[in-house]
């Protein structure tokens, strides 16, 4: 008995419809049943790597490489200032809640775990101080 192996390539199936014992058909495999490859590792990210910088959220930078530098690099510059946004409220959330020890830290804004206040009195004098800088967070609150 004589056996023939056959190598389907990447990204096709046998087309049965088009295919017979002496003749194989191959057809792309469709994109829906196609398995993407989800990176899981910071090299395994496609290049190049592109987006905002925290030390200049307004510049879009473009690296070739997966390093600790690209690692700084934000989608959007939306994301940027959220980022810088949030770093503030929450220097600002220690600061305020330094002054009011008595209280459990539970009073959240926009159901943000990052931005919890000692006091009810406290989050609404927060809410209202920092309100700008809260709206500018959202995207990451």
């Amino acid at each position: 008995m004589k056996e023939l192996k056959i190598e389907i390539p990447e990204g096709y199936q046998i087309d049965e419809d088009k295919s017979s014992f002496t003749n194989i058909v191959f057809k792309p495999i469709p994109t829906y049943q196609v398995e993407k490859k989800l990176p899981t590792q910071w090299d395994n990210l496609n290049d190049p790597i592109k987006g905002f910088d925290m030390d200049c959220p307004s510049y879009l930078r473009t690296l070739s490489t997966h390093n600790s530098s690209s690692r700084r690099l934000w989608p959007t510059s939306e994301l940027v200032n959220a980022a810088l946004a949030l770093c503030q409220l929450v220097r600002y959330r220690d600061s305020w809640n330094a002054t009011e020890t008595n209280g459990s830290g539970q009073w959240g804004i926009l159901y943000s775990r990052h931005l919890l206040l000692n006091t009810r009195e406290l989050r609404d004098k927060f809410q209202e101080t920092f309100k700008d800088l809260i709206e500018q967070a959202k995207p990451l609150l």
